[in-house]
């Protein structure tokens, strides 16, 4: 019975990671016709954390920009940047990129003028997200195979 319970979380584990590729997948599709201004970068730099196998990094930069008068901050490069990457190197890239107190075009949903990006488009990290998925659903298919398998030998 608690093989069982294996089989499902990993499969329910896979499913919530390709829900999350589909919708980061569609909001990076929909930010390419988002409206655009101009901002200024207030902070740039990488973060580095410890998870599972290792080290993640992470480009935390923070930038404000105004829409009708009314000041929006945020640190959303592109959608799919919370996603940690195993080389600082494009990680480094990015905050060189993006460097405190530099003018950039930032692009804003104009339904909801609280999310933006710097980048618009699908990135190819958010890729993660839908391998990560298949992976635990091919698990779940293997485990829940693997048992089968031993019920049938042992009746």
């Amino acid at each position: 019975m608690s093989y069982i319970w294996i089989v499902n979380i990993c499969a329910g584990i896979g499913i919530i990671f390709i829900i999350h590729f589909i919708y980061i997948f569609i909001l990076s599709k929909r930010s390419k016709n988002w409206e655009m201004t101009e901002g200024e970068i207030l902070s740039s730099k990488m973060y580095e954390g410890l998870f599972i196998g290792g080290v993640m990094y992470k480009a935390i930069i923070q930038y404000k920009y105004t829409i009708d008068e009314k000041e929006y901050l945020s640190n959303r490069v592109f959608y799919g940047d919370d996603i940690g990457k195993d080389f600082s190197c494009s990680v480094k890239t990015i905050v060189k990129k993006y460097v405190k107190g530099e003018k950039v075009l930032v692009y804003y949903n104009p339904e909801y003028p609280n999310q933006s990006v710097l980048e618009t488009g699908v990135h190819g990290v958010i890729y993660r997200e839908l391998f990560a998925g298949i992976l635990f659903l091919f698990l779940s298919v293997i485990l829940f195979t693997k048992e089968s398998f031993f019920i049938s030998f042992i009746r």
